[in-house]
Formats: structure tokens, sequence, C-alpha cells
């Protein structure tokens, strides 16, 4: 094998070509980055493995069953099967990146419906204004963009930590138990 990988690399030289190994495994990576496009259009889970690190860089992300099973729902809740859904799981469970980050980027971008609108309650606001942070980590990241970015762009009226909006009437506002969500109509 290596005496061929020789000669092609010695051929390609001669005739000024690019290697033919090479082509082939730069359209195999092309080929698993449309996959794994598609698997994050698709499916919740694998679009919170795809952004990960626009959140936590650096940070191993730690699956298990919980998540997956959180992601699903929100998929159906996302598909309209499910109307009402309560997530009951221990803290550091995900639920407010899974349902507050990367949940609505999803629904936005590879689910292409920018106009939907989210309202996040917390006890504290400092949560969903963290929460709001780390989604707009999320939609402004060079890999968002580049994947999704022509779907919507971020509104010029109003694109703060409290309410993230798009071009496309899409927002997601943060609230607490004291604040008011009066008039904003989330779907």
């Amino acid at each position: 094998q290596r005496n061929i990988d020789e000669k092609t690399q010695s051929l390609s030289k001669l005739i000024g070509g690019p290697d033919p190994l090479d082509i082939k495994s730069q359209e195999l990576a092309i080929q698993q980055r449309n996959n794994t496009l598609r698997d994050a259009e698709e499916k919740l889970i694998d679009f919170v493995r795809m952004m990960w690190p626009a959140v936590e860089p650096g940070r191993e992300l730690v699956e298990g069953w919980p998540l997956e099973a959180l992601c699903e729902h929100l998929e159906a809740v996302t598909d309209g099967r499910v109307s009402n859904l309560i997530v009951n799981v221990p803290p550091g469970f995900m639920k407010s990146l899974a349902t507050n980050v990367f949940w609505p980027a999803w629904v936005w971008g590879p689910r292409n419906r920018p106009h939907t609108r989210f309202m996040a309650f917390s006890y504290s606001q400092s949560l969903t204004i963290r929460d709001n942070i780390r989604f707009r980590q999320v939609i402004m990241s060079s890999l968002y963009r580049k994947n999704w970015g022509d779907r919507f762009g971020p509104s010029e009226d109003s694109f703060s930590t409290i309410k993230v909006a798009n071009d496309k009437t899409g927002r997601k506002l943060a609230s607490s138990v004291g604040g008011s969500g009066l008039g904003e109509h989330p779907q």
C-alpha cells in the first residue's frame, strides 16, 4: 500500500494535479459534514452535540437518557404531537440549556421556523437572562450562521439580554415570576 501511495504522489507531482487519495478523503469529509448537518436538522440531540462548543467551549458534553428523552419530548412539542410538557429532572441535567438555549435555536434555524416566539420564566430573572446570553452565543456563532444564517437575522430593534428578536418576527423573552409576560403572545 505504501509503495502505491508513493507512486500516486509522485505521479500527481509529475502531472501537476492534486493527489487522488487526498481528493477522496476530502469528499469523505464533506459527506460526513453533510450527514452531521442533516442529523442536526432532524434531531435536537444531534443539534445539541454539534453546537455544544458554542456554549461550553473546552467542556465535554455529558450525555445520558434524561437529555435524550428531553430532546425527544421537545421535538414532539415542535411537531405539535405534545402541547403540554412538564420536565422534572434533578439540577444539572441540562433542563435550562436544552429548553431555553438549544431548543429555540434549533427551531429558528435547522427547523426553519424563525417566526416562532418563546417566553422563558424562572424564579430569578438572572437565570433567564443567562440563558438568553447563551442562546445568542449559539445563534450568532460562526458554525450556526454558516449553516442557517440565511434563514433569519438579528432584529435591529430588539437584540438584548432580555428580549432576543429576529427579522422574521420571532423572539425569545426572558422574565421571572415577578416579571410580566402580558402582551408578548408566545407560541
